[in-house]
Order: structure tokens, then sequence, then C-alpha cells
């Protein structure tokens, strides 16, 4: 009798082992298409969405974009939350960029919001998390930005 062992793949390593629910994960293929967007950053203009073709289609008048930051919602219908600052556990935020997605599994970089309702900005941090996309029911992206150092 032989054993077979092998190295589980990110996807099973995050709880997902069918590939039926890899492709049912609509948050997760939305993160995919976001990373892809950002990937090769281009430009044009209209509304706020997610699946907006090119970055910059949400922003009217501005040219170059090579983020679009969003929200993750839990079961529950809470935004998803992390601590960015070690030395204060207290100071979280809840935006986001994408940095890669594997599968489903995504590594995501925390965004500090500033500005104004109208004109936000937003800042990276060091603080990054791997998440599993299929664990979230709801996602909502927020105009395309310019970030640097990302």
């Amino acid at each position: 009798m032989t054993v077979e062992i092998r190295r589980p793949d990110i996807d099973e390593a995050c709880g997902k082992n069918s590939d039926h629910e890899r492709e049912t994960c609509c948050v997760c293929r939305t993160v995919k298409f976001i990373d892809t967007l950002q990937r090769k950053f281009a430009t044009d203009t209209n509304c706020i969405s997610c699946d907006a073709p090119r970055l910059g289609m949400n922003v009217p008048g501005v040219n170059q974009f090579n983020t679009r930051p969003f929200i993750l919602y839990l079961e529950n219908g809470e935004p998803f939350a992390i601590s960015y600052d070690i030395l204060d556990p207290t100071a979280t935020t809840t935006v986001f960029r994408v940095e890669s997605v594997r599968d489903c599994c995504a590594v995501l970089r925390a965004l500090i919001v500033g500005g104004t309702p109208e004109e936000l900005t937003f800042t990276p941090t060091t603080a990054c998390v791997t998440v599993d996309l299929c664990e979230f029911i709801g996602i909502q992206c927020l105009p395309d930005t310019f970030i640097n150092g990302v």
C-alpha cells in the first residue's frame, strides 16, 4: 500500500477545497478583477463600481490611478477591520488595497483614509493581511486613486 503525501494548495489552506466554491465566490472574482486592473492601470470616467473595466472610470477628471480601494463585509454585515499600528491596536481601518491574489486567498494592504467625503485621500500602511475572500459576503469599492509607494 502506497500513501501519497501532498502539500495542500493555498485555497485548501484557506478552507476552500472545492472548485465549485472557488467559482461561485463573487467577492473572490471581484478582488481578482481589481488586482488585474491595478497591475495594468488605465484611465477614463464615470460611476463608483467594482466592475468598471478600467481604473479611473469611476473618477471624472483625473487621469492616473493605480489603486481601487475597497471595504469587505463580514457575514454579520459589519465591515472587516484590522489594526494597522502595532503600538496602538485601537488604530484600525476597514479600507484595503489588494496586493496579490492566488486562488481565493488575497494579501490586502491596510489603507488609512483622510481628506473629505468629496475628496478622499488614502495612505498606505505597512500592515498587510492574508484573507480567504470566500469568507466575505460583500465588497464596496471606493473611488479609484493614485497611491504613492505601492
